[in-house]
């Protein structure tokens, strides 16, 4: 009878359990705990490059992989924070690493930033910014996409009329810090200053985007060695229109889409061979989000010696050496969330020589 007894108090005291806890627990968890998102990617490369740009001409073929994870909360309606790791280490242009013997790879803080929206028309942000938080890019000329800067944002959209909205961007990024050695020799803090306004204009399946940023790179006396990211070490004033026009659904699901940027460098030292610029023209679906989804692009791109800081730009597009050429990108969707992409860089020196041949093969799985 005893034994009868403890069994139905053991089930009471679980049916119990089983009824309050969760009340419990749920009062317990932050609110903001609800809003985290979790996103990232998966990506395997095979790679081969056919060089006779370097001095020693050579083939290489080499596997990659990457991971990227990003997470996401509202800690209250006007505050989100994000948080990101990838792999690949202290190369700020790329996530991709080697396969090299079965050795464990790093993760790394690829982002960590906060972002306040301070009215319906402004939002502020600070910390490592993920790339697209700053400034608006529609193709990798300048600034590639991995990167990441440190700093702080300013981001504003006023709607001008129907259909067409202001935008103004700006962004304050720190590459070293102020030393000042005896109190009399100091080393001056490297920065970039971004300001970036333009406009966009949508109707129907017609959208278009402009935009026309000043960016001011302060590189006196910055550290040019050979383990350093940005080898350049002079001063550079970039005037950069840039623009994106697409039309959707034109033919079936399909549409054409172009989009470009030119940049000039107008820093008083320099005087010549001071300009960038890529022009792309594609076809196909807006986005590779599902099974048979689709996109070809074709760009031609030019960079002169003095347009653009060393370090900045495609490195896969000649080293990011002064060069042109044609790039050849397209993306077939695999399945929801699974697609195979294929970049072919093929660019040689201003003067049409030293070619150098890059294709990248990649299977990407976003989640």
């Amino acid at each position: 009878m005893n034994k009868i007894k403890k069994i139905v108090m053991m089930l009471a005291a679980f049916c119990c359990f089983a009824a309050f806890a969760p009340k419990a627990f749920s009062q317990q968890v932050p609110e903001w705990v609800k809003t985290l998102k979790i996103s990232g990617d998966l990506g395997a490369r095979t790679e081969y490059i056919h060089d006779e740009k370097s001095l020693n001409h050579f083939d290489r073929v080499r596997e990659r992989a990457r991971v990227r994870l990003s997470l996401d909360a509202m800690p209250s309606s006007k505050l989100k924070v994000s948080f990101g790791i990838e792999t690949s280490g202290t190369n700020p242009t790329s996530a991709w690493t080697d396969f090299t013997d079965f050795r464990n790879q790093p993760l790394y803080i690829a982002h960590a930033y906060a972002e306040y929206e301070v009215s319906d028309k402004l939002t502020v942000a600070g910390g490592k910014l993920k790339s697209d938080v700053p400034f608006w890019k529609p193709v990798q000329l300048v600034w590639k996409n991995d990167v990441n800067p440190y700093g702080v944002s300013a981001n504003t959209r006023v709607n001008i009329r129907k259909n067409l909205d202001f935008f103004l961007n700006g962004g304050l990024f720190a590459l070293t810090e102020y030393y000042d050695y005896d109190m009399s020799l100091g080393t001056p803090m490297n920065v970039i200053a971004v300001a970036q306004p333009g406009i966009e204009y949508t109707r129907g399946k017609l959208r278009t985007k402009g935009a026309f940023s000043v960016q001011q790179f302060s590189l006196v006396n910055h550290d040019t060695s050979a383990n350093t990211w940005i080898r350049s070490n002079s001063s550079f004033t970039l005037l950069a229109p840039s623009w994106d026009v697409g039309y959707s659904n034109l033919i079936g699901s399909y549409g054409p889409m172009f989009s470009g940027e030119y940049s000039k460098n107008i820093n008083k030292n320099v005087e010549s061979a001071t300009q960038a610029y890529m022009l792309q023209a594609g076809f196909g679906n807006e986005k590779i989000d599902r099974f048979k989804a689709w996109q070809v692009k074709a760009a031609y791109r030019r960079r002169e010696l003095n347009s653009i800081p060393y370090g900045f730009g495609q490195t896969s597009a000649y080293n990011a050496d002064p060069g042109k050429g044609w790039e050849y990108f397209a993306a077939f969707g695999l399945m929801k969330k699974l697609a195979f992409n294929a970049t072919i860089y093929n660019m040689t020196d201003l003067d049409g020589k030293r070619p150098q041949l890059v294709s990248q093969f990649d299977v990407i799985v976003k989640f």
